[in-house]
């Protein structure tokens, strides 16, 4: 019988050395792997337009805030806080140089953005890179479904992270990313993807856990049913993110700014008229997420009306109604209705403290325990 000592050649000081991890992209050049992801549709440009100012809300969630006040429920963040939050956790870090990036106290290696369809989630993606000057790089499930097929998928990824540090500082974006998480198959089904959406999984954990302080590299996964990763599933999809932001759905005071901001921007600075009515527009659009009421601005304020506007005396031009607003929402439907709203609370309810932005409760003080 052997005996149980250490066999030669080992684990031990002297021994052999634990194979490493070959790099199956080391006999190729920056410049063709980069050359090779915008070939594919991942290296992309960011939208200029998507600036933080450009997601426009209120500074507070006054209605939210009231209800936490009332009934014990943590308020949702307003548009400001999430601003101001992905500016400090998001722009800043991987905007500096890497030196004073791997003095940081805190390494935010990966971000969630929750929020219903249109709610500014890609918008401030897309802020996050323009604002650090970052290379893009998109690895959604829908955008890689055609390329890397099978375990291709591994290359990939390794050849995006080798890149991104390369060229840091990058962002590498995942919509959808609930779906990477999520083990339902039945529900996979539904999605029309020729490819599992979950064949990423593990490498992305491993290429995610191996960004060290000094690689200016941030992953933001943007999801819109992040309740999808119910149960088993939860856990590991929460627990991979080092913070979790909710984009919220804008309450009357935000969208009366959001309807004033799209309506100028794309009307060149021009305003509504005085007897424009823009609080009935607000109040009827309850439910609706800025997306759809860009879509709508587009559909009423078309680049034919734009230029006769430019170009005819005021008097002559056709005067803009709120009416011609609400018969283009009214063919579409709200993204925040209740149900989605109320998987969207509960959800976020369920959230540890440790990543949500979302405020705690005041701790009740209680003199009697004193």
């Amino acid at each position: 019988k052997k005996k149980g000592g250490k066999k030669a050649g080992g684990g031990g000081k002297g021994g052999k050395k634990g194979k490493g991890k070959k790099d199956p992209t080391a006999d190729r050049t920056l410049e063709s792997l980069f050359a090779e992801l915008v070939e594919c549709g991942i290296v992309q440009k960011t939208h200029p337009g998507f600036v933080m100012d450009a997601y426009v809300g209120d500074p507070i969630s006054f209605c939210a805030s009231a209800l936490e006040r009332a009934g014990g429920n943590r308020a949702d963040c307003s548009h400001a806080q999430v601003r101001e939050s992905l500016t400090t956790c998001g722009v800043l870090p991987i905007g500096c140089s890497s030196e004073t990036h791997a003095k940081l106290p805190s390494h935010v290696r990966a971000i969630l953005l929750a929020g219903h369809p249109g709610s500014g989630k890609t918008l401030l993606t897309h802020a996050v890179a323009n604002g650090a000057g970052a290379t893009f790089f998109n690895v959604s499930p829908r955008n890689t479904d055609d390329v890397y097929a099978g375990k291709q998928s591994s290359v990939m990824l390794h050849t995006v992270f080798k890149v991104a540090k390369m060229t840091a500082p990058s962002v590498i974006y995942i919509d959808e990313v609930e779906k990477v998480f999520c083990t339902d198959k039945k529900l996979s089904k539904t999605w029309g993807l020729r490819e599992s959406a979950g064949r990423i999984k593990k490498d992305l954990l491993k290429e995610v856990k191996a960004l060290k302080p000094g690689d200016r590299v941030v992953v933001i996964g943007n999801a819109r049913e992040p309740w999808t990763c119910a149960k088993k599933d939860h856990k590991a999809f929460c627990g991979f993110f080092d913070k979790i932001f909710v984009s919220p759905a804008p309450e009357y005071g935000a969208r009366r700014a959001v309807w004033t901001a799209l309506i100028a921007r794309r009307g060149n600075g021009s305003t509504t008229p005085p007897d424009f009515a823009m609080s009935t527009l607000a109040h009827l659009s309850e439910g609706h997420t800025p997306g759809t009421m860009d879509a709508v601005v587009r559909e009423v304020l078309t680049e034919k009306r734009i230029e006769e506007a430019n170009r005819l005396p005021f008097a002559a031009a056709k005067p803009l109604t709120a009416d011609e607003f609400l018969i283009a929402l009214a063919e579409r439907e709200p993204a925040a209705d209740a149900e989605a709203s109320g998987a969207l609370r509960d959800w976020v309810e369920a959230l540890p403290a440790r990543v949500a932005l979302i405020p705690e409760p005041e701790p009740e003080q209680d003199a009697k325990k004193k």
